[in-house]
């Protein structure tokens, strides 16, 4: 605010504006979170949006991004770190229920999947984000982000994710229940790992 004149124009404020302080948005934030009320800005705009044609949700795509967890002190623990995180590899594989009730939100930190319009003529826009613990797998996302567009109408034609979200399941299910056509790598089989390159798949069902 205190740099961008195009915004004090867009606001009406003068030039001399100082600014908003930034607790004022620490403190609109805590409230969103407190009130369960993350994604109502998101929707108001989305429904703006749409009411201006300036939606066009033909083409989307849907990425993870991991949010730092609260682990300060392991960048000066890095070796016990490491052996920490190699047992905690072997207990997922040996006993992966038993890990999971014993780990805590807090350690493990998040992972917010973004979807966005990704057409050539129009805005990319971001139409849903959603939230897991890092642990999740990507593919895991898929349906309620899938239910969330539905929802509010942005259901694209063509989703684009990437290999950690593909599987055969929703390939179909995406098709048959959404009408959404998932394309991206198909995982590679295990049993011939090395062996061949991921393929990109386009999943069509007949009617």
């Amino acid at each position: 605010m205190r740099s961008r004149i195009d915004w004090k124009y867009a606001l009406s404020l003068p030039l001399t504006d100082p600014g908003f302080h930034f607790s004022i948005f620490t403190e609109f934030r805590q409230r969103l979170i407190e009130g369960n009320a993350e994604q109502l800005l998101l929707d108001k705009l989305l429904e703006r949006l749409q009411d201006l044609k300036l939606l066009k949700s033909q083409r989307q795509r849907t990425d993870s991004t991991h949010i730092l967890a609260a682990v300060r002190n392991l960048n000066r623990l890095e070796t016990l770190g490491e052996t920490f995180r190699a047992a905690l590899n072997s207990l997922a594989t040996a006993a992966p229920d038993w890990l999971m009730n014993h780990l805590h939100s807090d350690w493990v930190g998040y992972k917010a999947h973004v979807t966005e319009i990704c057409g050539e003529d129009c805005p990319h826009l971001i139409t849903q984000v959603y939230t897991t613990l890092s642990t999740v797998s990507d593919d895991a996302a898929v349906e309620p982000v899938h239910q969330a567009l539905s929802e509010k109408s942005l259901l694209p034609t063509e989703h684009l994710m990437d290999t950690g979200y593909v599987t055969a399941e929703h390939l179909v299910n995406s098709r048959t229940q959404y009408g959404v056509e998932i394309i991206g790598p198909v995982r590679s089989d295990p049993r011939k790992a090395g062996t061949e390159s991921p393929q990109v798949c386009c999943f069509t069902i007949q009617d």
